[in-house]
């Protein structure tokens, strides 16, 4: 939690310009954690390769192979260029379904049980709430 409710967003465009904010650094801080974890991977796989090639001749041979031929067999570059790109559009969409959905889930809890009256107090509960920034409000 970030928020420790001395200064805190009243009107309904400081709310929305809150809730972008929020959004955008959660999305920022996802990115560089992928980022990070994705460059800790490469320098594990690049080690484990170097550790096979010391052990075994047919595990260099294997490495030799797979960098020569880019990490794909012969015959299936149009399927192994395609797939991946395919395969992350429809995760990156159900997730900002699921995002929405979730959003919009606790807009209305914040409208029927907690009563809130406009549509920017609502948006503004579901984001603050949901990315853990808190302001005490």
């Amino acid at each position: 939690t970030v928020g420790y409710g001395d200064i805190t967003p009243s009107t309904a465009a400081g709310k929305l310009v809150a809730s972008v904010l929020a959004l955008g650094s959660v999305a920022l801080l996802a990115d560089v954690a992928r980022a990070l974890v994705g460059s800790l991977v490469g320098v594990v796989d690049a080690g484990l390769a170097a550790v096979a090639c010391l052990v075994s001749r047919g595990a260099r041979r294997r490495v030799r192979d797979a960098r020569l031929s880019g990490g794909r067999r012969h015959g299936d570059w149009l399927t192994s260029a395609l797939l991946p790109t395919r395969r992350k559009a429809a995760r990156l969409r159900v997730l900002l379904l699921v995002c929405l959905g979730w959003l919009l889930f606790c807009a209305a809890v914040g409208r029927h049980m907690l009563g809130l009256e406009g549509w920017h107090d609502c948006v503004y509960f579901a984001v603050i709430t949901s990315t853990t920034v808190g302001f005490g409000d």
